[in-house]
């Protein structure tokens, strides 16, 4: 399905707009991390786990980013917290799985009310009309993103 044609100056302001917000709930969002202890790349592991079960630590790396010594410390941080526990891989004694702990399970939850309390105070001021617009909008983008994700894992 085609839209209207978007002008350049249009791309403009949703661009610098976008980047406006994404900025703030950022900023935001390292507050509330920082005010819990816990860092970025340690809340992106424990959400990980969660969502997708136990995992390597070398697949963790390659997901997060991050090098095989950083992971390291950011899950022996997590482990010394209660947050996960390490299981030994029984194929290869070298090295280990990472499972979420109900220590960790409770913290996202508090990340996640936290972030619930982000997006009430984002939307407080919008009509019915225009969080109909949004919500209706964010479902398009979505599908936008999914389908231009699968393009370019089919390029791999």
């Amino acid at each position: 399905m085609n839209g209207p044609k978007i002008e350049t100056n249009d791309i403009k302001n949703i661009r610098d707009g976008w980047k406006s917000i994404v900025g703030k709930m950022m900023a935001i969002q390292s507050f509330y991390l920082r005010s819990l202890n816990i860092s970025r790349p340690a809340f992106f592991i424990l959400h990980h786990l969660e969502s997708q079960g136990s995992e390597s630590l070398v697949r963790l790396s390659h997901i997060i980013q991050v090098s095989k010594s950083t992971i390291t410390s950011i899950s022996d941080n997590l482990e010394r917290g209660n947050l996960v526990r390490r299981i030994k891989n029984e194929k290869d004694r070298r090295s280990y799985y990472l499972a979420i702990e109900p220590k960790g399970k409770e913290l996202l939850r508090k990340i996640s009310d936290l972030y619930d309390d982000l997006i009430k105070a984002l939307i407080e001021n919008l009509g019915e009309r225009e969080l109909e617009i949004l919500e209706k909008a964010m479902v398009i983008m979505k599908e936008n993103l999914e389908r231009m994700e699968m393009e370019l894992t089919e390029e791999e």
